[in-house]
């Protein structure tokens, strides 16, 4: 028996989805004997932090560069190429979307140069790459997307309600989706929804080796859809949930109606397009369905939509009010030291987190963070005193919305160096710093020697990591006989002296 690891199975699903989405692979002579395909198609590259996970010993990432690789040469010369990838730039960025090549038909080698550079540091957002990669097909209704992804959406975005308005704006546009390691089958069904409402295909890479034979089949041109159906009577529906919810909190939703497989359940603005959801959920996920709400007071309404993407079969109004007292956290803390805060509601790890920054900063400023967790965080205090806000902060794309703010007063520091006020030059000497430690394994506390004009952040001449109260750390002075600075450091988002000493080296 032929034992497959997990690198084969992932090229051959790429090639197999290039298959149904209608690239011609010249494998065998007849292949070469079709009339060549001229549609363009656009690939969308999953680049975030995630595709670092690994199948068989192999990064997911690496996995894909090979399959590229393999894949790029056996296109059809007259088919042209593009090539979109999101989170490969920046961290916890929603907006990291990058076009690396418009669709044409000599730039395989750039492409293919491209993928085996992308790096996965950041998030996933789905639905901005789609529209940005739909918007690089030609305007007469040819061509498709291939989206590769180990996940789903984590920037807000509703794929589904996309791939819908899409395929209403372009009959014959197509989306096909290689999910790559999706273990979940809500996961599953979040991403195929996007190839089902555009007439594409959804291959798992598990089940890949089902797909070898198409690979021995001559590529032909995806046929166009058949008529859409003439439209059936739905069921109604009915939504029950609160009048009034709390910002960003989850809202059970109890409903009833059709109970399809792409019907959702979203949050609206009143008045807004049915296809732009706030947020939204498939109702098979549950009854009730949990539906987290927006980060904005206000009202909104929640509306039951069928599976076709258009049709709104139930709707009720609710009401959002600011989040109040959920923040636990201490109300005053000396200049440098740790803050542990809590947030004592619901939240989503992946878009949620918690900043200190002064009373008067604007809503989108933010300084030191942490994502929350269950357990809660802890931030390291600034190191100047003064009035601070603790911000519980959610992101959605571009937009930063704070849900709760506690007031923090920051005593100002009262720590302390013991340390000679001249040494010989490169000597050894010790130093007590009494004050803030650095966290378990950090190096966010020290004590540095640096020139008196240098920068908050230098350590130009030496430094050691304060890690107990009042421990002794030793230093070794400068070579260079002259005046210099002893500085004791914590950093929060940025370096701060909380004491220093004018050293004499002789």
């Amino acid at each position: 028996m032929t034992r497959y690891t997990f690198q084969r199975p992932l090229r051959t699903v790429l090639l197999a989805g290039l298959t149904l989405a209608g690239l011609a692979l010249p494998l065998t002579a007849a292949a070469q004997e079709t009339a060549p395909n001229d549609d363009p198609v656009v690939f969308v590259l999953d680049g975030s932090n995630s595709m670092w996970g690994q199948i068989d010993g192999e990064a997911k990432i690496s996995l894909a560069r090979g399959a590229f690789s393999d894949l790029l040469p056996r296109i059809d010369a007259s088919r042209p190429v593009g090539l979109v990838a999101y989170g490969h730039r920046k961290r916890s960025d929603c907006s990291d979307i990058e076009v690396i090549a418009k669709p044409g038909t000599s730039n395989r080698d750039t492409v293919n140069d491209a993928v085996k550079g992308i790096t996965p540091r950041g998030r996933t957002p789905i639905t901005s790459a789609l529209r940005k990669a739909a918007g690089l097909l030609p305007g007469d209704g040819r061509g498709s997307i291939i989206l590769v992804s180990d996940g789903i959406e984590t920037c807000g975005g509703d794929p589904c309600a996309l791939a819908a308005e899409l395929k209403k704006q372009n009959i014959d546009f197509m989306a096909h989706v290689v999910g790559v390691d999706i273990r979940k089958s809500a996961d599953k069904a979040a991403l195929a929804c996007i190839a089902d409402l555009t007439g594409g295909t959804y291959t798992d890479v598990d089940s890949a080796r089902d797909l070898g034979p198409a690979l021995e089949k001559t590529a032909q041109a995806a046929p166009k859809p058949e008529p859409a159906p003439e439209p059936v009577a739905l069921d109604p529906a009915t939504l029950d949930a609160p009048d009034e919810a709390e910002l960003g909190t989850l809202v059970e939703v109890a409903w009833t109606g059709p109970g399809g497989e792409f019907d959702r359940i979203g949050v609206y603005a009143p008045g807004a397009d049915v296809r732009d959801a706030l947020v939204s959920g498939l109702v098979s996920k549950g009854n009730p369905l949990e539906v987290r709400m927006p980060g904005t007071e206000g009202a909104y309404e929640l509306r039951y939509v069928a599976s076709d993407g258009e049709s709104v079969l139930a709707t009720r109004p609710i009401r959002l009010k600011p989040v109040k007292g959920a923040i636990e956290a201490s109300d005053s803390v000396e200049a440098g030291y740790p803050v542990p805060v809590r947030w004592a509601t619901a939240f989503d790890p992946a878009t949620d987190y918690v900043t200190i920054v002064a009373a008067d900063a604007a809503d989108a400023e933010y300084e030191v963070f942490e994502y929350l967790t269950e357990e809660g965080v802890i931030l390291r205090a600034p190191g100047e005193g003064g009035a601070y806000e603790i911000r519980v902060v959610r992101e959605a794309g571009d937009v930063n919305t704070v849900q709760e703010r506690k007031a923090l007063i920051i005593a100002p520091s009262s720590a302390s160096m013991d340390a000679p006020s001249s040494v010989s030059a490169g000597a050894g000497f010790s130093v007590i710093a009494s004050g803030p430690v650095a966290s378990d394994g950090g190096s966010d506390v020290y004590v540095t020697i640096t020139l008196p004009d240098e920068g908050a952040g230098s350590y130009s001449q030496g430094y050691e990591y304060v890690y107990k109260p009042g421990e002794t750390v030793a230093l070794t002075a400068p070579d260079a006989p002259g005046t210099y600075e002893l500085r004791y450091v914590i950093v929060s988002s940025v370096p701060y002296v909380i004491v220093r000493q004018t050293l004499t080296v002789q």
